[in-house]
């Protein structure tokens, strides 16, 4: 994108006067690029008339990959500027190469400059630009180049507009400095010895790091240990001792990308902080940290445009050579994993954490799993599944006093000697027996409906766990489905800060050619710190629904996972998704549906169950406390004792028995009791009432749950293609906005407006879906089915249940309908 829009923003300074593209300080050899303006004999050429070939010898340290795509990138902005008026031919010669041999270096840049096709010279690495800018001879050719370290690594004079002092000299620089890097990697990482990777040829060049280490403040001495790179990483790799604690690492020139990720996968494998000069596109490889921005773009955009400017006549040290640059710290996350480095929440907050979002920590889970898990260790369902075992207990107990009930006794009894003379000997003085009693109701009318009242609330108590069980499943759906949408979120928000970071530095890249204003550096920039809040906080909703999740799966709330995604092509959805939609193809059709819903679900419904079953307990009791009037209660005893010890004083005349028992029936029915019982059964009318009245409330509530499961769902399918429409066109107009503002055509506001209203309906967009699939769980709820949790007989009934129903309802409309 970066590319494109800085072709069209060029493409359009280009299309205006050359003379309007011209600044003060560079006065008439600008203007309109004439001839007479131009430098002439050995210091330049006159503006060629069209399609005229300008050749650019191009000399380098040696080969390269990075040359190569650099000169790539240079060839195609200078097709889009020039647009064919000038066809610019880049020669490449051996001789031109100085074969990563520093000695070779001024030998190659002479025969570039001396060289008679050639119109100018592209010089490629520090040993050929070291040359250019050490020449102790004129420069007769315009000399370019686009240098990513600092100037003074190439020893490059600027002035204070940041212009070659040189004439004929023009190397564009970005003029993010090593020391700004040091600062930062000592901000991360302790150590008291740095191993610079540094090509080998440049080795000598980094000599000035000892320094800046030992400018900066810093706990430990730290000493700078320089290790020579060429193609080959292994070899790199091998010269790092084992007790090496930190690398810094320039650009590997020669290396090809295959060696380039093999040799910061070898740091990473070794567990060593890495710093990169190369910064942003470095980090994205694999290094740890890196404050340079991704500028190569600029670099070359700037190099081709300062060649273009060259061939139209001006003259080089009058072309700007500095590149504006706002270092930031970058930080890759799965870097620092692998390696073992905490990343603190201050360096983060202050910092660009990239791939922090792919951190793959937790344990895999997904839906199904999620409530098989909350089943078994939701503490709401645990208590309630007691509850049922309570009852079932009290069911138990209720039946208890319908059995035997025998008691065993034994007794020691003393009496005084009067007594025992007033008895004339028939009561002993000392006495102990020993016996048992039983008892048995042969009928009660009120504790046998005491059995079947706890009888009908132990059932309600298992319809009432399946309510709970069922709002669980709905409750763990719910917070699942919430984790993947603060997520997707999250991701959304990440996505936007990215957005703004790229516009942020195309405002940086239009002040810096002077078609836009600081004003519009710093409105993005204040979007950026905006951008950022909205991460973090997107972030901690993303943690707020980790918890939630956690608590409803009774887990540890600070238990991290990895959610398997949900779509709408998911299979945990699909039948019931599918029917649906096939079943209400008219406006008939949804009636029907809505009618089979309320139907099935009401049939179905636990909560009218369990009131059902409350009510016929209440209903039995009833009954029997209207039957108490005229019902008795019987029942049976039966005492036995032994007596195994008695006094010697007794009469004669009654011998002890030892042995006594007895046995009793009786029949007892209250006569009058204050009118208790009256107001007793006026009560228990009441009782009912209440739970009847209280039935149909639930019933109510069911019915109105269906159907606002029932619109919600059809909103929100909808909702759907309404946001991804939204999401598409406001996408569609931010390209078209952001393509004007390259070109100047709008200001920032009009692409900041755009930029938001996309984010908030990409925002909307992912919201939809995952609200949709809610509103699927809550209809699921609503009618006691959830597809996900069912086997396929049980997808397969609901299936033909709703199919024969509608079917049966069309059939009947049909029937009645006027002919």
């Amino acid at each position: 994108m970066k590319l494109s829009f800085l072709f069209s923003f060029l493409t359009a300074v280009l299309a205006l006067p050359l003379a309007a593209q011209t600044s003060p300080a560079q006065g008439g050899a600008e203007s309109a690029g004439s001839a007479a303006n131009a430098p002439s004999g050995p210091a330049g050429k006159s503006a060629p008339a069209p399609a005229q070939t300008y050749t650019v010898a191009v000399v380098r340290d040696g080969d390269s990959p990075v040359f190569e795509t650099q000169l790539a990138g240079v060839r195609q902005e200078l097709e889009g500027l020039l647009r064919g008026r000038v066809q610019v031919v880049f020669k490449e010669d051996g001789d031109f190469s100085a074969h990563w041999a520093p000695g070779r270096a001024a030998e190659a840049l002479r025969a570039g400059l001396v060289d008679p096709e050639a119109d100018a010279v592209l010089v490629q690495g520090l040993l050929v630009m070291n040359a250019a800018t050490g020449a102790t001879y004129p420069l007769p050719k315009p000399v370019v180049g686009a240098w990513l370290q600092e100037p003074e690594m190439i020893n490059l004079l600027l002035d204070e507009m940041g212009r070659s002092k040189v004439p004929n000299l023009n190397l564009v620089t970005g003029g993010h400095t090593v020391r700004e890097d040091l600062q930062d990697f000592i901000g991360l990482v302790d150590f008291s010895r740095l191993y610079v990777l540094v090509d080998a040829p440049y080795a000598d060049a980094t000599a000035f790091m000892q320094d800046y280490l030992d400018e900066l403040k810093t706990a430990v001495k730290a000493q700078v240990e320089v290790v020579g790179m060429g193609a080959d990483a292994q070899s790199v790799l091998d010269q790092l001792p084992p007790d090496a604690r930190a690398v810094y690492l320039f650009p590997p020139w020669q290396m090809d990308k295959a060696e380039r990720e093999k040799l910061i996968a070898g740091i990473n494998a070794r567990g060593l902080p890495s710093f990169a000069f190369r910064g942003e596109p470095a980090v994205r490889a694999g290094v740890l940290a890196g404050s340079l921005p991704d500028i190569d773009l600029q670099l070359t955009r700037r190099l081709a445009l300062n060649l273009q400017r060259i061939i139209l006549g001006s003259a080089p040290e009058t072309l700007a050579a500095r590149i504006r640059v706002e270092p930031r710290l970058y930080l890759n996350a799965l870097t620092a994993q692998q390696i073992g480095y905490d990343i603190g929440f201050e360096t983060a907050a202050n910092a660009e954490v990239l791939f922090e979002d792919e951190i793959v920590t937790g344990d895999p889970i997904e839906l199904v799993g999620a409530i098989e898990k909350a089943l078994r260790f939701n503490f709401e369902y645990l208590s309630r599944q007691q509850d049922t075992k309570v009852s079932y207990e009290d069911k138990r107990l209720a039946m208890s006093p319908l059995l035997p009930q025998i008691s065993a006794f034994t007794g020691y009894q003393q009496v005084d000697a009067g007594t025992v003379r007033a008895s004339g000997g028939a009561t002993p003085k000392v006495e102990a027996n020993v016996g048992v009693r039983i008892s048995q109701i042969i009928y009660s009318d009120q504790r046998l409906a005491n059995l079947q009242v706890a009888g009908e609330n132990y059932q309600a108590a298992t319809l009432q766990e399946e309510v709970t069980r069922l709002d669980i499943i709905q409750g763990t759906a719910f917070a699942y489905i919430n984790y993947l949408s603060a997520l997707a979120v999250e991701r959304v928000a990440r996505d936007n800060l990215a957005v703004t970071r790229r516009n942020l530095e195309l405002s940086r890249i239009r002040e810096e050619v002077g078609t836009g204003g600081r004003e519009e550096v710093y409105r993005f920039e204040a979007a950026e710190a905006g951008d950022r809040a909205q991460v973090s906080d997107a972030q901690a909703t993303v943690e707020q629904a980790l918890v939630a999740l956690n608590q409803v799966l009774g887990e540890d709330l600070s238990k991290r996972w990895q959610p398997e995604d949900l779509s709408l092509e998911s299979s945990h959805f699909r039948d019931v998704a599918e029917t649906a939609s096939g079943l209400i193809a008219t406006a008939s059709d949804y009636e029907r549906f809505r009618l089979f819903s309320l139907q099935y679900g009401v049939s179905r419904s636990p909560e009218v169950g369990a009131f059902d079953r409350l009510i016929q307990g209440q209903e039995i009791s009833l009954d029997q406390k209207q039957r108490a009037f005229y019902m008795p209660e019987v029942g049976a005893n039966f005492n036995y004792a032994n007596t195994f010890h008695q006094s010697s004083e007794y009469n004669p005349t009654f011998p002890p028995d030892d042995d006594a028992w007895a046995v009793m029936v009786e029949a007892e029915i209250p006569i009058f009791e204050g009118g208790a019982r009256v107001f007793d059964v006026i009560r228990q009318r009441s009782v009912v009432r209440g739970l009847e009245y209280t039935r149909e409330l639930t019933r109510q509530l069911v019915q109105q749950r269906i159907l606002n499961a029932l619109y919600s769902l059809a909103a929100s399918r909808a909702n759907i293609e309404y946001s991804k429409t939204a999401a598409d066109r406001a996408n569609r107009n931010l390209d078209i906005v952001t393509d004007k503002y390259r070109q100047g055509m709008v200001n920032n506001i009009d692409l900041i407006d755009a930029q938001n209203e996309a984010f908030t309906q990409r925002q909307n967009e992912v919201l939809a879906v995952y609200g949709f699939l809610q509103d699927m769980v809550n209809y699921m709820r609503a009618i006691n089915f959830y597809e996900f949790y069912a086997d396929p007989a049980q997808r397969t009934e609901w299936i033909q249940r709703a199919q024969a129903f509608i079917g049966r309802e069309a059939t009947r409309s049909s029937a009645v309908s006027p002919q």
